[in-house]
């Protein structure tokens, strides 16, 4: 046979083996039947056709993926073995082998595992018999295990809880019968039922939670019942009632939404038909007194919101925390942010559009004075500022790389909604200086008017040898001020500070035999820094400035004293101290790499500041020498250690202006260590010791925290911490917890203790959250 004769005869072969094995194949498959395989097997006589190696089958909107896949022609049956997985929408099928129908949905599937949302039941045998309808042999139960799973199967899983079963009769979407089941907690068992039967949701559902219990001295005991309403795929709504034995009714309505991941936002109010008591006092008052709705006394408003426009770099956030009388986060802190125990609440909206060399920045400001601004007698009032404009220039290059330029333009507005003090006529030495007016005496005389802030830099860039660096910079700057109390008045001040940081970076990479730390990089930075004041105008006579004033000489000699009267400024801005020093920085950094990351595990910072000039009213410039301040942290295994201080030089010998009767000689020093084990063990101890001229700022504090995962299906906490300067316990706690991960659906703890304010309190919450969206 010749050469072209042999290859004819090939090609007829291929192609009568592609007609009698493909043609037919597509043929004789159901309509709608996607089959894909990397090797086929045809068997002509029984009709069965077989895939190997990666086999696919798609079937309307069901997917499954196989090691092998087995199809009788005459019957529509198929077979699949091996790593079979089978995706039907949001529900995914895991199993070892699978017999399904081509042409309807009933199919069994062997040692399987199904996951749909949170939910997940594995069992020796299931059972499909429509797309929503299954049964199980042999099953687990469980839920809100999806973050843990690295494999399609959960029989051993011993996170949370499980409920086993010898069957279960379930449908997707509405309820489960479970039928001679035993509930687990981390593998330990609790109940036994011959029957249960429980709600199989995969999407958020609207109904009642679990109830919670809280105990505290000031307001009683308290019941909640929260009521959640699933609005919409991207919103929710809960409702939480709860009565307190003394203080009575709060009302609270939690709405949220997260509609994409540039639009989201959550907007909370709370209501109380408590009344507190007169100015100065939390007390529950018993008078019924103006209500909202006639019912509500007190009120609180906690808002956050962020809008990014379509198309657009530029966005809007909004926070807004509000309460209708400054006692209100004394007993319900939790209704507000964190933030809230400082003292003072801040609202804010603002507007930030940036571009390729332009920032520009719209901000309104609300800030609204709590407990420790009354007790303290620093602002008894609330101030806004509104509008808040701000355009910022980027760093642009100037004459090449040699000099650049910056630029900052800031207008604010202040106002208040309520009167001011007057400047005192007669003012004293000692003691509060009073006006005419008895009902403001906190020496808040201006806070209102507007100010324009102008300031460009320039940047020197200094050509200097590798690992050197020398950017002197300029500031020149103008403040604006108008004021409409007491009078009409326009004011303007100016300013030019010089800053030069002389820098030096060495850094070396080390190779080691210590494991886990190989590659070692060690950075090595010394600076200098020297910085003045070379230029300010002065302040002018306005009372929103400091004055001194003569007073009455009670000696009768030829001295006159004087007092200082001072209003508080709208912030440091304002705060134009003369000054020049020269600082000095330390600056070791270690790092490690390992096969994917880099990371820092150690930490040195030594600095110290020279004050040429000196202040008096300025905290940063008392003394001449400054304190020589020292941070640092270090991380090995699973242990962490932090040490931070501040050393005073010099004695501090004055404070508010005041002299004092014995120099002080300032000194902070905290240290900690934190050992991080598996999962939730911890144990972190901390101290703090701090002497200051200021008697508020005092501290000997220790705090002793830990942390533990129990054996069985709980774990423990507990944190004590003691002063010893009063020598007793300021706050402790004690809790069981019975939640495990961040992102359980469902949560139980009690705890037990005393707050910082040396309040004791106890609480008792069982939460269940089976579709709440992710927090904001």
């Amino acid at each position: 046979m010749g050469a072209r004769a042999l290859r004819f005869y090939w090609k007829y072969s291929a192609s009568l083996v592609f007609l009698l094995c493909c043609c037919p194949l597509k043929a004789e498959l159901p309509k709608n039947i996607q089959f894909k395989a990397d090797y086929y097997n045809r068997d002509l006589v029984a009709k069965v056709l077989r895939g190997r190696g990666n086999a696919y089958i798609r079937n309307g909107s069901q997917e499954l993926w196989a090691d092998e896949v087995e199809v009788d022609l005459q019957t529509n049956l198929a077979v699949a073995t091996g790593n079979v997985r089978t995706i039907q929408g949001e529900l995914t099928l895991w199993s070892s082998k699978a017999h399904f129908n081509l042409k309807g949905q009933d199919a069994e599937f062997e040692d399987a595992t199904l996951v749909s949302g949170q939910l997940v039941i594995a069992g020796r045998t299931i059972r499909r018999f429509t797309a929503m309808d299954y049964e199980v042999l042999d099953g687990t139960y469980s839920n809100c295990n999806l973050d843990m799973l690295s494999t399609p199967s959960i029989a051993g899983c011993s996170l949370d809880w499980k409920i086993s079963g010898r069957r279960f009769r379930i449908t997707m979407g509405e309820y489960a019968h479970f039928y001679d089941v035993i509930v687990q907690a981390k593998n330990l068992p609790l109940v036994y039922s011959p029957y249960l039967i429980l709600p199989i949701k995969t999407q958020r559902q609207t109904g009642f939670l679990m109830p919670s219990f809280s105990v505290r001295n000031t307001i009683g005991t308290g019941f909640t019942l929260p009521l959640f309403l699933a609005l919409s795929p991207w919103q929710d709504l809960t409702i939480n009632s709860t009565h307190f034995s003394t203080a009575g009714l709060h009302f609270g309505l939690l709405y949220r939404y997260i509609y994409s991941n540039e639009k989201l936002g959550r907007a909370n109010v709370f209501l109380t038909t408590r009344r507190f008591g007169p100015h100065g006092s939390q007390a529950v008052d018993p008078g019924t007194g103006a209500r909202f709705l006639g019912v509500f006394g007190e009120g609180a408003v906690s808002a956050h919101n962020i809008f990014q426009f379509s198309g657009s770099r530029a966005q809007s956030r909004q926070m807004i925390n509000w309460v209708s009388d400054p006692y209100y986060a004394f007993d319900y802190t939790g209704d507000l942010e964190p933030r809230s125990a400082l003292g003072s609440l801040r609202s804010q909206l603002s507007y930030t559009r940036p571009g390729n060399e332009w920032l520009f920045t719209a901000q309104a400001q609300y800030l609204q004075s709590l407990i420790v601004s009354k007790d303290n007698n620093v602002d008894g009032g609330t101030a806004a500022q509104l509008p808040i404009l701000a355009i910022s220039k980027m760093t642009t290059p100037l004459l090449g790389q040699r000099l650049s330029y910056e630029f900052d333009a800031l207008f604010t507005h202040y106002s208040r909604g309520r009167r001011f003090d007057q400047v005192p006529s007669a003012p004293v030495l000692s003691g509060a200086n009073t006006d005419t007016d008895s009902a403001f005496d906190s020496n808040d005389y201006i806070r209102t008017g507007n100010r324009l802030q102008l300031e460009p830099r320039l940047v020197v860039n200094v050509p200097m040898p590798a690992g050197f660096q020398l950017q002197p910079i300029v500031r020149a700057g103008a403040l604006a001020y108008h004021f409409a109390e007491p009078s009409p008045t326009l004011l303007h001040r100016e300013y030019l500070d010089l800053e030069i940081p002389l820098g030096m970076q060495i850094s070396r990479v080390f190779t080691t035999s210590i494991e886990g730390f190989e590659k070692v990089s060690h950075t090595f930075q010394p600076r200098a820094i020297y910085a003045s004041s070379i230029y300010q105008s002065g302040e002018g006579s306005h009372p929103f400035f400091y004055r001194n004033l003569a007073v009455p000489n009670p000696s009768g000699d030829l001295t006159q004293p004087t007092v200082s009267i001072s209003s508080p400024r709208f912030d440091l801005i304002d705060q134009l101290t003369p000054y020049e020093y020269m600082r000095f920085e330390l600056i070791n950094r270690f790092r490690r790499r390992s096969a994917d990351s880099v990371d820092r595990f150690f930490w040195f910072q030594l600095s110290e500041q020279y004050n040429i000039r000196t202040s008096n009213i300025d905290p940063r410039f008392y003394n001449r020498l400054g304190p020589i301040e020292l941070f640092s942290s270090f991380t090995v295994g699973r242990f962490s250690l932090q040490l931070q201080s501040s050393i005073g030089l010099e004695d501090t010998k004055t404070l508010n202006n005041k002299v004092l009767d014995v120099p002080v000689r300032e000194t902070s020093l905290s240290a900690g260590i934190v050992y991080q084990g598996n999962n939730y063990d911890m144990i972190a101890v901390n101290a703090l010791y701090r002497k200051s001229a200021d008697p508020a700022f005092l501290a000997q504090m220790a705090t002793l925290s830990i942390s533990k995962s129990l054996p069985t299906f709980f774990n423990i906490d507990g944190m004590i911490e003691y002063n010893f300067k009063e020598h007793q316990f300021y706050g402790y706690r004690v809790g069981l917890s019975f939640r495990t991960k961040p992102r359980s659906c469902w949560n139980f703890s009690i705890a037990v203790g005393r707050d910082s304010n040396r309040i004791p309190y106890s609480r008792l919450a069982f939460m269940l959250d089976f579709g709440a969206i992710r927090g904001i």
